[in-house]
């Protein structure tokens, strides 16, 4: 499989989306999935591949490589925004603990 060109873009991408959180929504992939977006979003070399590359290397059409991408980043869109949420809530309930602290000493 040739390698692409990193432009500047497509390595700042790669770095900005391998996070730990990213880790664990690729854990839960079957394994050609998980391929497929170890190739795509940059986890081996530092290098994203273009999709007909992959699609070249592994036997796939395009489209089905497209669609497993868009799954990809939609499943870690849902973690992100329940890690968000999550993280929101947290921040309340200790707001009104602190609140409820400070009514209580009064």
């Amino acid at each position: 499989m040739n390698q692409m060109q990193n432009q500047p873009k497509e390595q700042n991408l790669s770095s900005f989306i391998n996070f730990p959180l990213l880790d664990k929504v690729i854990e839960t992939l079957s394994p050609e999935v998980k391929t497929i977006a170890y190739l795509k979003l940059g986890y081996i070399n530092d290098t994203v591949y273009e999709t007909k590359e992959i699609s070249n290397f592994l036997g796939i059409e395009e489209t089905r490589i497209n669609g497993i991408t868009k799954e990809v980043l939609t499943k870690y869109k849902e973690y992100i925004t329940y890690y968000i949420d999550d993280a929101i809530d947290n921040l309340q309930l200790d707001n009104l603990s602190n609140t409820n602290q400070k009514n209580y000493q009064k």
